[in-house]
């Protein structure tokens, strides 16, 4: 196990910094508060006697994680409509600031989005969200963009031409998607007399992934994968509202890490590797 003073020392390290998400679910502002209070508020004794003698290094707090969905294994107990969820949200977003006086800090709110492929609980959640807790909203998470998805039996037995095909197409899907998205958070800055621009995307889930079915589970990990996750970079770098997109996941011992358990490069790091040596920062 690896607790919020091990990953954080690994994130100094490289000089990375950390989206935490907290639980919204079954958990408390309360409780959420703490762990704010914890990673920055100055001077805490806690933090200090840890060895850290400032703030950790955290950019973004995502309040909550796919609680719109009804079928997803991770959520059923805790799934919940848009209504509630804005609630929760607002009551998250002043008990985390007013843990830190002074310190700003960076909100995500979840949403659903056009692109999904669960049942959702509630097939208005963003607008509800956005006409409740604009305000308070710095960024809207979306998990639309993962590719070729093959959840079914009919799809996993499709032919490995149709499904790669299928997977080099869906990044224009999912530009199509954040569009409509941009779209929408735009119409509700306006109507809220926000800044233009003041809410932005944040991409927290996205990859290569095909399915549990034997014949494709280790897909993620070939260069046909590597070419989506080459035009996901550019997709998400050509819209000025995606503002994040996190690395997710950074190690996996499934199909869907950066780096393997073994110490294996995946597609995403061989891409993102080549991307940063380009930009001159690798």
């Amino acid at each position: 196990m690896i607790g919020t003073p091990g990953i954080a020392r690994y994130a100094d390290s490289i000089g990375g910094s950390l989206l935490m998400t907290v639980n919204a679910g079954s958990g408390t502002s309360a409780e959420a508060a703490d762990w704010v209070r914890y990673c920055l508020a100055p001077g805490d004794a806690r933090r200090l006697s840890d060895g850290f003698s400032g703030p950790l290094p955290i950019g973004w707090w995502e309040v909550g994680n796919e609680l719109y969905l009804q079928e997803n294994p991770g959520t059923p107990k805790v799934a919940m409509g848009a209504a509630q969820y804005t609630t929760i949200f607002n009551d998250f977003a002043g008990a985390m600031r007013a843990s830190v006086p002074g310190t700003p800090i960076k909100l995500v709110a979840i949403s659903e989005s056009s692109a999904s492929w669960f049942p959702l609980y509630d097939a208005n959640w963003l607008a509800t969200l956005l006409a409740g807790a604009a305000a308070q909203i710095d960024l809207v998470a979306v998990h639309n963009s993962y590719a070729p998805y093959l959840y079914s039996a009919a799809e996993a037995a499709k032919g490995t031409r149709e499904v790669y095909q299928a997977m080099w197409a869906a990044p224009e899907a999912i530009a199509e998607s954040y569009d409509r998205l941009a779209a929408t958070i735009s119409s509700a800055e306006t109507s809220h007399g926000l800044p233009a621009g003041k809410i932005g995307l944040a991409v927290t889930e996205w990859g290569p992934l095909f399915g549990m079915d034997r014949r494709w589970v280790d897909n993620g990990k070939t260069l046909g994968s590597a070419l989506f996750v080459a035009r996901m970079f550019q997709v998400m770098a050509e819209r000025d509202r995606v503002r994040l997109a996190e690395a997710f996941k950074f190690t996996d011992s499934f199909t869907q890490g950066w780096i393997g358990f073994d110490g294996t490069a995946t597609p995403f790091w061989e891409v993102f590797k080549l991307m940063a040596r380009q930009k001159g920062n690798a």
